[in-house]
């Protein structure tokens, strides 16, 4: 894994740190040079991350959405009974994935409530839409009709859902 190495604010002796690092720099996780250099600028206010990837959240991340969506707001012992039933998550890993996730903006925390309280930062269906328009554009190369056809032809919608597509399709034609 690369990591990749971030000025986050310009004050004082941290703009001359900013100042030696030109571009952002890259060093594997796992070297000598990375753990000593991420604990002298965590002390800076540099900060060390993974390169950003897809705004989606991963598997784990959607599963303590699905939780918070399902809690509403909630402590972290709350958020990780709720994973340990499930999948047997340790409670550091759902601390760590919290702290990844507030990076992330996928969560917010109230700081003022002891212990803290975590909420989603985006609503369900919001990131149902997200989803749908990152797969829409990347295998569907813009079409959604492509997709819902792929959908039906899956044979896997009840005759229920297909009436609703039905519905739904007269709809927009502007039919009755």
């Amino acid at each position: 894994m690369l990591v990749y190495l971030e000025c986050t604010q310009d004050h004082g002796r941290k703009r001359a740190i900013r100042g030696c690092i030109s571009e952002t720099l890259r060093y594997d996780a796992g070297s000598e040079v990375f753990r000593w250099f991420s604990k002298f600028a965590n002390t800076q206010g540099i900060h060390a991350m993974r390169k950003p990837g897809s705004s989606q959240p991963t598997a784990v991340e959607l599963e303590i959405l699905r939780v918070l969506w399902e809690l509403g707001p909630s402590p972290v012992r709350e958020i990780h009974a709720r994973l340990t039933a499930a999948k047997g998550t340790n409670y550091s890993t759902t601390v760590k994935m919290l702290s990844v996730m507030l990076t992330k903006g996928l969560v917010r925390r109230d700081e003022k409530a002891s212990p803290h309280v975590y909420r989603a930062a985006i609503s369900r269906d919001r990131a149902a839409k997200r989803f749908l328009t990152e797969l829409i554009e990347k295998v569907y190369d813009g079409s959604a009709m492509s997709l819902v056809l792929q959908a039906l032809a899956g044979g896997k919608a009840s005759p229920c859902e297909i009436e609703e597509a039905r519905r739904l399709l007269d709809e927009m034609e502007g039919q009755p």
